[in-house]
């Protein structure tokens, strides 16, 4: 039978300035564990940005990032004396590997064809030394206590720290910062931490002069990058998109950029096009046109969607109805159609329409709470490149746009692409079909259809309602630029390349439309 042996307690009697350098590494340990859940969650945020697919993009970039720790835990064993010293060049090459993160990835994005195997790699790097950190400060501290007491020690602040670091990111950092600015300065921190350590260690460390040198041109290069980083997203745009920028901002829900062009003005969502001035209009008569003709005294209207304004501007032509209701999760976009002249002119000041009611809140979540019911919803909601956006294409949601919709209410959405995301566009129809119907729609309620906007390619959307539809008696007026009862029987018709696919409805149970979209789209964008 064996005994637990206790191990050796605390050295006696710490002296002042032990103390000190105790209280200056645990104090260490908490900034960079706030440093290096920030850099996970700058680089996961970054690939979701560009690439979409944010449960993909973090659950690659967390696995990577926790492997890669337990690599440089495991070659710590390696470092054998000059503990501290190893330590510091350790966090300098944290710092510019983390500072430098969000820079060069954006450059990356823009110049590589292999900007996703970057992201990897970069993942890879920095998790290796941070994986480094915990080990050579545990042993350093092993001086000062016993083992048992070095790591409760270490590792609370070291969960202190990441709980502050995932706080700061999206409540601090992100919003007043952006990726850029965030990732260089936390790399700022992690080179104060170095140079802190360095100049009070600097009796114990034989090789300062070398840290001291590394840590000044580190520092000087991340500074530049704070200084600069205006002028470099500015270079970046002119290269990612081809008109000029004349208005960016990260809001907390999404990245909105403005550029115009002569007479051309776009708005992207996440580096997304949401309209081209010079073509909405086929878009948007596609969208409200059909759902008003199928419902010609609509009183009541429900936007989902749509803050940019141009859903509203459609609804000008029918003075009929009295209320519309705009959902938006975005202040900040539907604050830009009011108030942005590019944007206003374009929409025809619609945001002043005095018919009009902004909610700002997710659309699923305002359908649970209201108990508002409508003659027409129109949902212009981005494509379900996401998570949070899939959602809002699932059967659930649907059932809830039923139960709001007026007895002979009809329900329009758009679907994405009906060619470069084909099965998509066919499982959103399904999905709807399904909310409605339980399960295949026998009365003709359910029209899919699609029309071709420039600059968006051949794109679909799905017309609904709880009772037969009669599209042949349909009246669109005379006011349509584009949308008449003739091309909309045409975008009725879908040839054999784009006819209804074998696929699975989108549930919240079994979320498989965002892989369909993604695939879809990767056989024309790898």
């Amino acid at each position: 039978m064996h005994n637990d042996i206790e191990e050796p307690e605390v050295p006696p009697n710490l002296s002042r300035s032990d103390r000190e350098r105790l209280a200056v590494l645990l104090g260490s340990i908490l900034l960079i564990a706030l440093c290096s859940i920030t850099y996970e969650l700058i680089i996961g945020t970054l690939s979701s940005y560009l690439l979409g697919n944010s449960v993909y993009q973090f659950s690659i970039i967390i696995g990577l990032y926790m492997s890669a720790m337990g690599v440089g835990s495991f070659l710590s064993r390696y470092v054998t004396k000059n503990l501290l010293e190893a330590f510091f060049w350790v966090e300098i090459g944290v710092g510019i590997l983390g500072g430098l993160s969000a820079t060069a990835l954006f450059g990356l994005f823009v110049f590589s064809p292999y900007f996703q195997w970057f992201i990897w790699l970069w993942t890879f790097a920095i998790g290796v030394l941070v994986g480094l950190e915990i080990p050579l400060l545990t042993r350093y501290v092993r001086r000062y206590a016993a083992l048992r007491h070095a790591l409760a020690n270490v590792l609370s602040w070291d969960y202190i720290g990441a709980l502050a670091g995932s706080l700061a990111f999206p409540l601090v950092l992100l919003p007043q910062l952006g990726l850029l600015n965030t990732a260089a300065a936390v790399g700022v921190i992690n080179l104060a931490v170095a140079g802190l350590g360095i100049w009070f260690f600097r009796d114990e460390i034989t090789g300062k002069t070398r840290l001291m040198g590394a840590f000044f041109i580190a520092l000087t290069g991340l500074i530049g990058i704070l200084l600069t980083s205006t002028t470099f997203e500015s270079f970046l745009d002119r290269r990612m998109f081809a008109d000029t920028v004349i208005h960016k901002e990260v809001t907390k829900y999404q990245n909105l950029t403005i550029t115009a062009w002569n007479n051309d003005l776009r708005l992207y969502i996440n580096n997304n096009i949401q309209f081209s001035s010079a073509d909405e209009y086929r878009y948007h008569e596609a969208l409200v046109l059909p759902a008003m003709a199928a419902k010609p005294d609509a009183k009541r209207v429900a936007i989902l969607g749509g803050g940019d304004g141009l859903v509203v501007r459609q609804l000008q032509a029918f003075p009929e109805v009295e209320e519309i209701v705009m959902v938006d999760l975005d202040p900040r976009m539907t604050e830009l159609a009011s108030e942005h002249a590019a944007l206003k002119r374009v929409n025809n000041f619609a945001m002043e329409d005095p018919r009009l009611r902004v909610v700002h809140d997710d659309a699923m979540a305002w359908l649970q709470a209201t108990p508002e019911r409508f003659d027409v919803i129109i949902i212009d909601l981005p494509d379900p490149n996401n998570e949070s956006l899939a959602k809002l294409y699932s059967v659930e949601f649907y059932r809830l746009i039923r139960n709001h919709l007026a007895e002979d209410g009809v329900a329009v959405t758009q679907s994405t692409s009906a060619y470069y995301s084909v099965r998509a566009f066919w499982s959103i129809n399904r999905s709807i079909e399904m909310a409605f119907c339980e399960d295949r729609c026998e009365e003709l309620n359910l029209l899919p259809y699609h029309v071709w906007v420039p600059s968006f390619g051949d794109w679909g959307f799905n017309l609904v309602s709880k009772t037969p539809l009669e599209p042949e008696t349909w009246v669109f007026g005379d006011h349509a630029k584009f949308m008449t009862r003739e091309n909309f029987q045409t975008a009725l018709y879908f040839p054999p390349d784009l006819a209804r696919q074998d696929v699975k409805p989108n549930r919240l149970i079994e979320p498989v439309l965002m892989d369909y979209y993604m695939r879809d789209w990767r056989r024309f964008h790898p």
